[in-house]
């Protein structure tokens, strides 16, 4: 039996024969070929809890089947271990301190003039004629954040929700009922999830789904952590996982209905979380500094399978930067050259060389106040190079050390001055960019009420 013609190319046939009509009105003329797009962010997802990533626990089942289909990267950093300027740089495919956002509870806009303005990706697909939806989960990308530009649909948790957060499956319901309005394709949908966040809470049967055992603590002894017998890292892992678990299972459902409605096989699903998580390494719970446990995040690419991308895996080193470069080029996105120009990251599948290093920062109080952040790294595939005003620096060899536990600065101290030299020079142009955003701080009361208790603020 023939297959259906897929409503993207009936939409497509539409709207062109729209546009030679006398009323047909403006607007932009959508290319049939275009691929319909979902991204689905995780927060708060760090890469070594996922059973594709080497885990010991059935953590991921879902995510571990997409990844065995898609695109699948072993070495993605995040550019910050915070919500705000790690989204930013995912869709702008700018570092957050050449932006001007390093921290959650800011609006950001355009600046008036100048030659330059940066776009989100959103923005630059709705130009394209896609229909555009977002469904985030939580506080920090919220619609006041102007993380909504170039969105038809923007959804986020309402009054009767939580206000500061949303659960996956709230969530996914408003998503799915989207999905069966049978939008107009191509479409782009970002799907945000927030559960593996603090506090770890999973709901019932997940809160339940791990244990203390002998594999954990096998696991712990490989980590820098401050003591392996501490009830709240063992208790940190299992909840952790159990987020992880629950997520996972939503993301089974996503799924299912874009195979029903059969999208799933034609269109482009990416897989990544904005930063990893802290549980209990040096001491630390929680995100915004700049160990690896916070920065390397999971990421993943199904393109549809005519295109013969999928099933590759690659180990090189990549940036959340490089995300929106190579779907724009491996689907030849009609891109304006000014859009092109923006682009900080790479396609990672041509040949041009990106950087060897991914500049990384902790999360600070001040816009371009990089002086108050105080903590940089350049991330590498062999050497990591953190430079701390305060405690000083750190060369660590990620080859032997993954988990960065030995300083091996006096060992290799030709090592250590080329890499602060570059991460000096990186810093300067970063806080003198053009591509810079406007950034208000948000003081409405409720929403800093909101951060206040996701514990973003004190």
């Amino acid at each position: 039996m023939p297959r259906p013609i897929p409503r993207w190319l009936l939409a497509a046939i539409l709207l062109s024969t729209l546009a030679c009509r006398p009323d047909g009105g403006a607007g932009p003329t959508i290319r049939a070929d275009y691929p319909s797009i979902v991204v689905i962010t995780i927060d708060t997802l760090r890469a070594d809890h996922l059973g594709c990533y080497g885990y010991f626990r059935d953590t991921s089942p879902t995510i571990d089947a997409l990844a065995a289909e898609s695109l699948f990267f072993t070495n993605a950093v995040t550019t910050m271990a915070t919500t705000l300027p790690a989204h930013l740089s995912l869709w702008t495919s700018r570092i957050p301190l050449e932006l001007g956002v390093t921290k959650n509870g800011w609006k950001v806009f355009k600046r008036d003039g100048g030659e330059s303005q940066t776009r989100l990706f959103a923005e630059m697909l709705r130009d394209l004629g896609y229909t555009t939806a977002a469904f985030v989960s939580a506080n920090p990308v919220k619609s006041y954040t102007g993380l909504d530009a170039g969105f038809d649909l923007y959804d986020q948790p309402l009054s009767g929700e939580g206000k500061k957060k949303r659960r996956g499956e709230l969530t996914n319901q408003v998503v799915l009922k989207w999905l069966d309005s049978q939008p107009l394709e191509p479409f782009f949908l970002w799907v945000h999830f927030f559960d593996p966040h603090r506090p770890y809470a999973p709901p019932k049967p997940f809160d339940t789904a791990f244990a203390d055992s002998p594999e954990l603590q096998d696991f712990l002894k490989t980590r820098p952590t401050i003591d392996r017998e501490w009830p709240a890292v063992v208790n940190f892992h299992n909840k952790y996982d159990g987020e992880i678990l629950y997520v996972d299972t939503e993301i089974k459902k996503l799924l299912q209905a874009l195979k029903e409605k059969q999208l799933y096989d034609d269109l482009v699903l990416v897989l990544t979380s904005d930063h990893g998580e802290g549980l209990g390494e040096r001491g630390r719970f929680g995100h915004g500094e700049i160990h690896n446990e916070q920065l390397l995040v999971p990421l993943m690419i199904k393109y549809p399978s005519k295109m013969g991308l999928n099933g590759q895996r690659i180990d090189s080193l990549v940036s959340l930067t490089d995300v929106v470069p190579t779907l724009v080029a491996t689907l030849d996105l009609d891109l304006p050259t000014d859009d092109l120009e923006q682009f900080g990251g790479v396609n990672v599948l041509s040949s041009r060389a990106r950087d060897p290093y991914v500049f990384v920062q902790r999360s600070t109080a001040g816009a371009r106040s990089w002086g108050d952040a105080d903590k940089f790294a350049l991330v590498g595939d062999k050497w990591k190079f953190s430079y701390d005003t305060r405690l000083g620096d750190v060369l660590v060899d990620l080859e032997t050390d993954p988990h960065e536990m030995q300083n091996l600065i006096t060992e290799h101290p030709e090592v250590a001055e080329e890499l602060k030299d570059r991460l000096l020079e990186m810093i300067a142009e970063y806080s003198s960019s053009e591509r810079g955003l406007e950034v208000l701080e948000v003081t409405s009361p409720e929403v800093l009420e909101e951060l206040r208790a996701l514990g973003y603020i004190q």
